[in-house]
């Protein structure tokens, strides 16, 4: 028998969501109005209540720490007494890689598939890419960029579920229905496109077939291929719809279609599926994530009219009223948007809004530096309760003037230390003394300041070392590679 949890005090926004046990839900909630907690008290009242075993309930969020803090707050709310590996409390991709390992028979993959990532991915692309023919679709200069398109693209068609079979359907089927329009419905840019799309398809087909041979996986099929094996074999979603009878999705404003699509998929039997978001807060929709999967999730075949409840937890528990106020007037001009009237829960907590504009950028951070002191000296604040929030690329050019100003303060988030040139360049020179063959390195040494020798140059070297090197050597090396 699990121990009784401690009553935790809730709003009467938060007590109503709690109270929806069964059937779809949809938790709208502001920023700051502790949605993440919801859902894992919701989840714990499930337990509790003896309405489903731990094992029952299937959590999905973004990022492993979103994961391991929610398990982690379940197991210590339960007294410990349910293990970890009960919980199937995982990111997106960790859920999917599992049903793919389980059934990996079933997708013709061997059981000991491997995760690959995105640099293993693009040097797939790499080794095949001599295959590749282009006429329409411009390469370039820089490979290595343009091989960065062609993984994006790839990864894109996956997060849309679009897999190679479908888009090979589409070129073969896409000539007769350009066809049926009138011969000047269509332009020479829709034709174009067109053709870069067919060239385009051998990309695909080749990247998908190395990988295949290879029995490997990538990004994008940790969420393509369960789909898939779920719509072709009816009894193996059964499978998993009677495991988890019970379905929470934290941040559902950042799924993508194909991730909206294993929930649906998923729900299908009991329908006990809530999902929690704020649509005022997708931002990932560069990476293939759409609002619109929470905007509409009631709208989804799956549910009949009116059957997925909606609830507001609307108190922000970590803002002052006015900068809820300026953020509120910020985003309500949105067309595309669920309304909302954000309140602050503590109504005595002091916060101001300042705005200023200056010049240039450098005036502006002599501003916000004269802020900082001014906090410190005058209101009693420390440095490490100050944040200062920008776009990476302003790092150096913020570092500058505190460092000017004596304002002591932590980089968080910053990489750009190991993206220098010297710092690559050190790098490089580690792997030659380890590997003298490592290709990527030698060209980076080699243009380099030192050397300074030019592409055709390297070209030229790179075909004279093939041709020069004994085929018997070149084996020894593959079999020497393959070994290791």
């Amino acid at each position: 028998m699990i121990g009784e949890i401690k009553e935790v005090k809730h709003t009467e926004e938060q007590k109503a969501a709690l109270s929806h046990i069964y059937g779809p839900s949809r938790i709208i909630a502001c920023a700051g109005s502790g949605k993440t907690t919801v859902l894992t008290d919701k989840i714990l009242r499930v337990i509790e209540e003896g309405i489903a075993q731990p094992f029952q309930i299937l959590a999905l969020t973004f990022t492993n720490k979103a994961a391991q803090n929610m398990k982690e707050r379940v197991i210590r709310k339960l007294q410990g007494e349910v293990d970890e590996h009960e919980l199937q409390i995982s990111t997106f991709h960790s859920f999917g890689y599992d049903i793919i390992r389980e059934n990996s028979l079933l997708m013709g993959l061997d059981t000991n598939v491997r995760l690959i990532g995105r640099a293993e991915s693009w040097q797939l692309l790499y080794e095949i890419f001599d295959d590749f023919v282009f006429h329409k679709v411009k390469i370039g200069l820089n490979i290595g960029g343009f091989l960065d398109h062609l993984l994006d693209y790839i990864l894109d068609l996956k997060d849309h579920l679009i897999d190679f079979e479908t888009y090979e359907k589409f070129i073969i089927r896409r000539p007769q229905e350009i066809a049926a329009f009138p011969s000047d419905a269509l332009g020479k840019e829709e034709e174009e496109v067109f053709e870069k799309q067919k060239e385009l398809l051998q990309v695909y087909q080749g990247y998908e077939e190395i990988k295949f041979r290879n029995n490997y996986i990538d990004h994008g099929d940790q969420i393509m291929l369960p789909v898939r094996l779920f719509r072709e074999r009816p009894a193996i979603l059964a499978r998993y719809q009677n495991r988890f009878p019970f379905i929470f999705v934290d941040e559902y404003q950042d799924t993508n279609i194909a991730q909206a699509e294993l929930v649906y998929l998923l729900a299908g039997q009991s329908k006990n599926v809530t999902v929690v978001g704020d649509d005022d807060q997708g931002i990932y929709g560069w990476r293939g994530a759409t609002i619109q999967n929470f905007l509409h999730f009631g709208d989804a075949p799956l549910f009949g009219p009116g059957e997925v409840k909606d609830f507001r937890i609307q108190s922000n528990f970590r803002s002052g009223q006015r900068i809820i106020d300026v953020a509120s007037r910020t985003v309500e001009a949105n067309l595309q948007r669920v309304k909302k009237i954000p309140q602050a829960y503590h109504r005595d907590q002091r916060s101001e809004v300042y705005a200023f504009v200056r010049d240039s950028f450098a005036q502006e951070m002599g501003q916000v530096a004269h802020q900082i002191r001014k906090l410190v000296a005058e209101q009693g604040y420390g440095y490490r309760d100050i944040a200062v929030l920008c776009r990476r690329k302003l790092f150096e050019l913020i570092s500058e003037v505190f460092n000017r100003e004596g304002i002591p303060y932590e980089l968080i988030g910053d990489r750009s230390f190991f993206y220098r040139p010297e710092i690559l360049d050190a790098i490089s020179w580690l792997r030659l003394t380890r590997d003298p063959n490592h290709g990527i390195s030698l060209v980076r040494i080699l243009q380099g300041e030192r050397f300074k020798i030019c592409d055709r140059d390297i070209f030229f070297l790179a075909q004279q070392a093939q041709e020069s090197t004994p085929k018997s050597s070149l084996e020894a090396e593959r079999r020497q590679t393959l070994s290791l």
